[in-house]
């Protein structure tokens, strides 16, 4: 599906590989996620944001300001000035990631690191496509079924998913 959003990939009748890793866990688990009438929209989580952040500055560094808001000062909300500096900044940041100048720092340092990798710059420089959404009927079980990696090479043999994890100490 060339071009299709990622809001109109995620509304498509069909069983993505995170739906069927919850069905895994358990029924009730996937119903209470994806089917239940009064089931919370969950929002992103900071590690979420991060996640997505890297992404962006890996694979889409191009759209890093269409994504991602960083406040080049910090507001002191006390005063008057604050307050305005910091709601002309929320009305700029609207739709966006916002982090902090601390974290942003922290993401581009983890893109340059990915995209220095010998392995890593290895794949990222093959020819191919972001964000390509596909859907096809599993044959054994009738399913619909949808997936949208994050980067695969234009011979669908490669695919590239870019994933963050703590550090442990």
């Amino acid at each position: 599906h060339p071009g299709l959003t990622n809001e109109a990939y995620h509304a498509l009748k069909a069983v993505s590989p995170s739906q069927i890793k919850e069905l895994n866990r358990s029924p009730l688990h996937y119903f209470d996620r994806f089917l239940a009438d009064d089931r919370e929209k969950k929002e992103a989580t900071p590690a979420m944001q991060l996640g997505t952040a890297l992404y962006t500055a890996v694979l889409e560094p191009d759209l890093w300001d269409q994504t991602v808001a960083v406040p080049r000062q910090a507001f002191d909300r006390r005063t008057k000035a604050g307050k305005e500096l910091a709601a002309e900044f929320e009305r700029e940041a609207a739709g966006k990631i916002v982090l902090s100048p601390d974290d942003a720092e922290t993401v581009q340092r983890m893109a340059a690191a990915v995209r220095s990798h010998p392995a890593a710059k290895f794949l990222l420089d093959i020819p191919g496509q972001r964000e390509a959404s596909y859907t096809w009927t599993d044959a054994a079980t009738g399913l619909e079924c949808k997936t949208r990696p994050d980067w695969h090479s234009d011979d669908r043999r490669l695919v590239v998913d870019v994933k963050t994890t703590k550090r442990s100490e």
